[in-house]
């Protein structure tokens, strides 16, 4: 009898672990339903990382539909990013007209947030966070030429976390980088010319110099 119970315990083990890893993904699955745009969980489900291919985990961390990824490590640690939904789908505002750049911003955009620029073909040029995110495109719209920022898309917020601001440019440039192969040019090779501002190149500029008597017309 303790023969056969044994057994039984034993047969029942693979079944146990089954169901214990079917616990785990309905968890996973929760954790991630429940995090914010660009917020990070990390936690550790030593069962699902014996028996789970990475494949499914991924497939768990994605299915709210969040674009969030999950990272599973040897030592069974999974962390779990929900990101935005993928920016190329979001409408943008122009910044160019026929007679040249947008003089006025709305309101709204005097708020911190995220932006990124577009190219007049519709390519991420540069993505970045700011306190006020009219006064850092009215600098970029006097120093780049029209065709380099002639969109944005941005996302706003009254009181934004660290984790908000990061997460969300964070997940905008990987979208660039999963739609083209690179990153954004302005946060790569060009970025000095992103981050320039215009006081830099007023300070930047030689005095003129006169001869005695002379006069500036």
């Amino acid at each position: 009898i303790k023969a056969m119970s044994g057994g039984c315990l034993l047969a029942l083990l693979p079944v146990l672990a089954v169901l214990t890893n079917a616990f785990q993904v309905v968890k996973l699955h929760n954790v991630h339903a429940k995090l914010q745009s660009g917020q990070t969980w990390q936690g550790r489900f030593d069962t699902i990382a014996r028996t789970f291919p990475l494949a499914r985990v991924q497939a768990a961390g994605g299915a709210h539909g969040k674009g969030g990824w999950t990272r599973l490590r040897e030592d069974g640690t999974i962390q779990l990013r929900a990101s935005e939904t993928n920016i190329y789908d979001d409408p943008s505002s122009d910044l160019q007209t026929d007679n040249g750049p947008i003089s006025s911003f709305p309101e709204e955009w005097l708020k911190a947030g995220v932006y990124a620029c577009f190219n007049r073909a519709g390519e991420m040029q540069y993505v970045a966070m700011s306190r006020k995110v009219a006064v850092s495109l009215a600098n970029h719209l006097q120093i780049l030429p029209a065709d380099d920022c002639h969109s944005v898309k941005l996302k706003l917020w009254d009181a934004p976390t660290k984790e908000d601001l990061e997460g969300t440019a964070r997940g905008w440039i990987e979208a660039c980088i999963d739609k083209t192969g690179n990153a954004p040019p302005g946060n790569t090779k060009e970025v000095d010319t992103w981050r320039k501002k215009v006081s830099d190149i007023a300070s930047s500029k030689p005095n003129l110099q006169f001869r005695d008597g002379a006069t500036a017309e």
